[in-house]
């Protein structure tokens, strides 16, 4: 695909995000990935074009927030895995992600949701500090704090309210910590009475 071309399939793919029809953006994704491969920009590299890199980065990213869109856990899980080199070069890469926070906040929200822990924390050890400042990071963080001290009305509360829910795409995550909370609320019970 040339460069043209790849520039005018790249303003769709953000037009159709924008309006969204996520499913014409999971048909334009994938020849949009085989050319961010064809001009090795897939995975980032300080050689490669700053410019061309912000755009591949927000493709990926559009790529992920459309598989949360779609309810495609393994979809997300795969982008946040590409966009994670991106993410390490931030401070070359210009202009920022306006979706960094966000992205790796679902992340976060996905591993609570499907009650991996430990991964949850080791995620949560790279943020530093940002579990306080961010507002999409603070929300996971606060859920699994309720989570491990038993707080599950709060947690229901945080999860099926969705003026408590950052943006939609939270939503769509805290549908599924839902039926997670009565997991561990159902596995309480049995404990308790036994």
């Amino acid at each position: 695909m040339p460069q043209k071309t790849f520039e005018t399939r790249a303003r769709e793919l953000a037009s159709a995000f924008a309006a969204k029809d996520y499913e014409r953006c999971s048909h334009l994704l994938p020849p949009l990935k085989v050319t961010l491969s064809q001009l090795n920009i897939l995975v980032p590299l300080l050689s490669s074009e700053l410019e061309l890199l912000a755009v591949a980065r927000d493709i990926l990213e559009i790529g992920a927030l459309t598989a949360i869109f779609l309810r495609d856990d393994l979809l997300f899980s795969r982008y946040i895995a590409q966009l994670s080199p991106f993410y390490a070069m931030k401070d070359k890469i210009q202009p920022p992600s306006l979706n960094e926070k966000k992205l790796i906040a679902l992340r976060l929200l996905l591993l609570l949701s499907k009650n991996d822990i430990a991964e949850f924390h080791t995620e949560l050890e790279t943020l530093e500090d940002e579990a306080d400042k961010d507002i999409y990071i603070r929300y996971p963080v606060t859920l699994e704090r309720w989570l491990m001290e038993g707080s599950y009305d709060k947690v229901w509360k945080a999860t099926t309210q969705r003026s408590e829910v950052p943006t939609e795409e939270f939503a769509i995550f805290a549908d599924v910590s839902v039926q997670t909370v009565q997991v561990m609320a159902d596995e309480l019970l049995v404990t308790i009475s036994v």
